[in-house]
């Protein structure tokens, strides 16, 4: 019998995912460089527990019967980790003497280099499953939402709609009717019909976010920068109630600064 996720499937390898980018992303070169590695799982892990603690999630809905094959892709990510953690302790100790403290770090370095490249497979792997979660949505898909979600994964592709937008209208505030209407009108231009759209607003709505969760990246070219406590989910929410509070000259949430 297979079970549902939960929450702490995935609170280890998010926490030290945190913990090492928070770490490296002020270090040396080297391992500042593996930092950007660090910040892309933290946005997929935090997307993932999200999701472990809605029993209606694409995936409690589409992976329960793959769980075991998720914590392994799990546990491999947590057991690099540890190893990058340790190489990187070892580096803080070590003994900054001329010869003997180049031959550390040239070894060290060979260490690190290899633990990249584990990082990179598990980050590919882990792709790959949430990739998969959502073609399974697809593919159960009636014809229409089929259609809207190719038009809103080629529109991203292209950046005639960004991350932002998509995302900012699952608030379903005042401040969000802008981008709904933008994207309304994206689909009306593509041949969606407008009673359609108007009754089948959640549907949609669920469509785009699987969608920019596909699409979305961490450096800020879909409108701004997403940090490891953000899910994926969460990245145009925080992005329009920022820009709606530079509008109005509130201060920030973040400083208590007027933006």
């Amino acid at each position: 019998m297979s079970f549902g996720y939960s929450v702490g499937d995935f609170i280890a390898a998010l926490d030290l995912a945190v913990k090492l980018y928070s770490t490296f992303k002020n270090a040396p070169n080297e391992f500042a460089e593996i930092s950007r590695e660090l910040e892309s799982f933290s946005v997929v892990l935090r997307s993932l527990k999200d999701q472990a603690g809605d029993p209606e999630s694409v995936l409690n809905r589409n992976a329960t019967a793959k769980r075991s094959e998720l914590m392994a892709l799990c546990d491999n990510l947590v057991a690099t980790m540890q190893e990058l953690q340790k190489l990187y302790r070892r580096y803080e100790k070590t003994d900054r003497s001329k010869a003997k403290w180049l031959r550390r770090i040239r070894l060290g370095m060979e260490d690190l280099n290899s633990l990249r490249s584990k990082l990179t497979i598990h980050m590919s792997a882990m792709s790959a499953f949430v990739a998969s979660l959502n073609t399974a949505t697809l593919a159960r898909m009636e014809p229409m939402l089929e259609k809207i979600w190719r038009i809103l994964d080629e529109q991203m592709k292209r950046g005639a709609v960004t991350a932002q937008t998509i995302l900012s209208i699952s608030t379903k505030s005042e401040a969000v009717e802008a981008a709904w209407a933008m994207l309304k009108m994206n689909l009306r231009t593509e041949g969606i019909p407008l009673e359609y759209i108007e009754q089948n607003t959640e549907s949609i709505i669920e469509v785009a976010v699987a969608v920019t969760e596909l699409n979305v990246t961490v450096d800020g070219s879909d409108g701004g920068t997403v940090h490891p406590d953000d899910s994926i989910s969460q990245v145009g929410i925080v992005q329009t109630e920022t820009q709606r509070r530079k509008n109005s000259g509130e201060p920030s949430a973040a400083t208590g600064r007027r933006t």
